[in-house]
């Protein structure tokens, strides 16, 4: 399946139970950080935040969308080459391979940065390997 837009996306995301949205107010400056870190580790949905709190204590006007692609399988739903949807594990399998390969040798600095930040994540950042 092919997306018109991002709200195309995000409404079948939500229509899956994969996106939430929260209501209350959360603040940008590590509250927020902390909720998508937990998230990423635990392979939880995307999130939807109606109404942060900026660093000045002020609610944005804009929402912030977090944890969007922050499992594989909304990766593969949201690359829908030919009109295909991928949600399935071999298509997933497909696009990690492709990811690893285009990496290779090309960009050691997401490696080296992805090192450093994995003890400090739950888990060792074992979700990310």
């Amino acid at each position: 399946m092919s997306y018109r837009s991002l709200r195309d996306f995000l409404a079948r995301l939500e229509k899956d139970g994969a996106l939430v949205r929260v209501k209350q107010p959360v603040s940008t400056v590590l509250e927020m950080t902390e909720i998508q870190t937990r998230l990423i580790a635990q392979g939880g949905p995307a999130v939807i935040f109606e109404k942060p709190i900026r660093a000045d204590g002020q609610v944005s006007d804009m929402p912030v969308l977090v944890n969007l692609f922050g499992t594989v399988r909304r990766v593969a739903m949201g690359v829908t080459m030919g009109a295909k949807e991928r949600t399935t594990t071999p298509a997933a399998a497909q696009l990690r391979r492709s990811g690893r390969a285009s990496a290779a040798g090309e960009n050691r600095a997401g490696d080296e940065a992805q090192d450093r930040l994995a003890p400090r994540l739950p888990g060792g950042g074992a979700a990310w390997r």
